[in-house]
């Protein structure tokens, strides 16, 4: 990559490690890679004190919840930026406290003249009829910060491009958001992490497909309730599927997944909280890999980004918000919301095919290294930085 002379990042982030969520672990591994490359990187986070995580990244905490301690924190910190110094806001409306409704904090931010940038890792909050009125409310509110944040903001990157048609006002302006995806946060490359034998390859077509099925994530409501549609059906219906749950909360779930179907105890383990080398080596090594999203499937889901990181191969859901490419690229065998039936006639199609699978299995690893490495977001980061100096 090209570097610019000195390149200064001042990135807000809610959530750093060692208190770890998909955000925190996302620009974690982007504040590494700048630096890295030679770019001054300076985080700015409510995280609590703890281990240095990230070599030659400078780490402040701010002194409350993103309130009036925070805000004078920013604004000494933002003064001391040289000119062509970057402030680069990783947005999530509940990152900011106060029940995901700060709009004190998001007005001041949106009225902030420095060069900011803004990372829309979620918009709103999705507003559907049925929802509770506590819901509602939230979900207007958050409309409100979203139109806030971005007010005076230079640019703004979309983990998604579902969200673009909730930033309109910023967009008259004559800006558009631009999609940033967000890479697998288990490392690097993990690829890596996996031995070459088990990554996708020609040789794989005439091998014999392990019966295991594996689910990655947090086990939230909006995923455990669709997993709940999906994952009885298989277990009736393959009778010699072993099921891996993988990830925080895998045991709970587990307890109340066998609850629905008590005869599949044994065929179902849980990991818990794993290291991303056994994540990566699961996800690799498994028959097939399931994430029913309710949106659908996007990029801004880790869990699923890290099994198209190591060629998994990847059952999900055509949503709302999906991109397009998960099924017109081939990456992923890719269902309708409603037709959990369908999800389990994949799964069970990938199983029964061993080239079908391996040719998936290519294709996620190939469009993955091609498009969503982490070399390539931060290349793109740097290049729009270089661009706004040249112009300057």
């Amino acid at each position: 990559m090209a570097r610019a002379v000195g390149r200064t990042w001042s990135i807000l982030t809610p959530e750093y490690p060692p208190d770890c969520g998909g955000i925190g672990d996302y620009i974690e591994l982007v504040a590494r890679r700048l630096a890295e490359l030679g770019d001054d990187v300076t985080v700015l986070t409510r995280s609590p004190p703890g281990r240095t995580v990230t070599p030659n990244v400078t780490v402040e905490l701010l002194p409350d919840d993103f309130g009036s301690a925070t805000k004078r924190r920013l604004q000494e910190a933002w003064r001391r930026l040289p000119e062509d110094g970057v402030v680069l806001v990783q947005y999530v409306p509940q990152g900011f406290r106060l029940r995901g409704m700060n709009v004190p904090f998001l007005r001041w931010l949106g009225a902030q003249r420095e060069r900011r940038w803004l990372m829309v890792h979620e918009a709103v909050f999705p507003l559907a009829r049925r929802e509770p009125p506590r819901r509602w409310v939230l979900a207007g509110v958050t409309r409100l910060m979203l139109r806030l944040a971005t007010r005076r903001a230079e640019r703004v990157f979309i983990s998604i491009p579902a969200w673009e048609q909730f930033l309109e006002p910023w967009s008259r302006g004559g800006s558009h958001p631009e999609w940033l995806p967000i890479p697998a946060t288990l490392g690097p490359d993990p690829a890596a992490l996996v031995p070459p034998s088990l990554l996708a390859s020609p040789e794989e077509a005439v091998r014999p497909v392990p019966r295991t099925v594996a689910h990655f994530g947090t086990y939230g409501e909006f995923v455990s309730a669709p997993l709940k549609e999906v994952l009885p059906l298989l277990l009736a219906r393959g009778q010699d599927i072993e099921l891996i749950l993988l990830g925080a909360g895998s045991e709970r779930f587990m307890s109340e997944l066998l609850a629905l179907v008590p005869e599949a105890a044994g065929r179902v383990r849980a990991t818990g909280r794993i290291a991303p080398a056994d994540v990566a080596l699961e996800l690799a090594r498994a028959g097939a890999v399931i994430f029913p999203f309710g949106e659908g499937a996007t990029t801004r889901r880790t869990s699923l980004m890290a099994a198209l990181s190591v060629g998994a191969a990847i059952v999900t859901i055509d949503g709302a918000y999906s991109e397009a490419f998960w099924r017109a690229s081939g990456v992923a065998t890719v269902y309708p919301w409603d037709r959990p039936d369908l999800a389990v006639d994949g799964i069970l199609a990938l199983l029964a095919d061993p080239e079908r699978r391996a040719e998936q299995r290519r294709r996620a690893l190939e469009l993955y290294r091609e498009r969503f490495r982490l070399d390539v977001i931060v290349e793109r980061l740097q290049a729009a930085y270089d661009a706004r100096v040249e112009r300057a």
